[in-house]
C-alpha cells in the first residue's frame, strides 16, 4: 500500500517575503506625513489596518470609495502620525464617509473617490500634515 503523505504537498500560512507593495521600498512616516492608516474593524472592538488615505485638511481624508462604500461610519478609524499600520501616532473616530455619488456606474469602479471626515481636529505636526494637490 502506498503511503499517501509522500505526495501531499503543504503549505506554509506564513508568508515568505515581507507584506509590501512589490517593487516598494522601506519608507517611514517623515517622509510621507500625509499618509493616513485607514482602520477597520469586524468585530466592534479590534481594529486593523484596511486601506489607506491622504491628508486633505485638518479633518479629511481622501480615499478610495471601493473602501468605504455602504460601511458604518464606527466601523473605520483614521490613523496618523506614524510608520506602523496598526501602532503609534494617534486615531481619530470617523464622524462622516462621503462617496461621490456616482460611484461605480456601469459595473468599473468609476468615479472611486470618497472623503472620510474625522470626528476631532488633527494637530499637525512633522508626521502630521496635508498632501499637495496639482493645480
Amino acid at each position: 500500500m502506498e503511503n499517501s503523505s509522500k505526495n501531499a504537498n503543504f503549505f506554509s500560512a506564513v508568508p515568505s517575503s515581507s507584506q509590501r507593495i512589490v517593487g516598494g521600498s522601506v519608507t517611514t512616516i517623515s517622509q510621507y506625513p500625509s499618509i493616513a492608516s485607514l482602520l477597520y474593524t469586524w468585530d466592534w472592538s479590534t481594529y486593523w489596518q484596511a486601506c489607506g488615505g491622504t491628508i486633505l485638511n485638518n479633518r479629511s481624508i481622501l480615499t478610495a470609495a471601493h473602501c468605504t462604500i455602504g460601511d458604518a461610519v464606527g466601523r473605520w478609524r483614521i490613523r496618523l502620525g506614524s510608520t506602523w499600520a496598526n501602532s503609534g501616532g494617534v486615531v481619530h473616530n470617523v464622524a462622516l464617509n462621503i462617496v461621490h455619488p456616482q460611484y461605480n456606474q456601469g459595473g468599473r469602479y468609476n468615479n472611486d473617490i470618497a472623503i472620510l471626515r474625522s470626528a476631532s481636529t488633527f494637530s499637525f505636526n512633522n508626521n502630521v500634515q496635508a498632501g499637495s494637490i496639482a493645480g
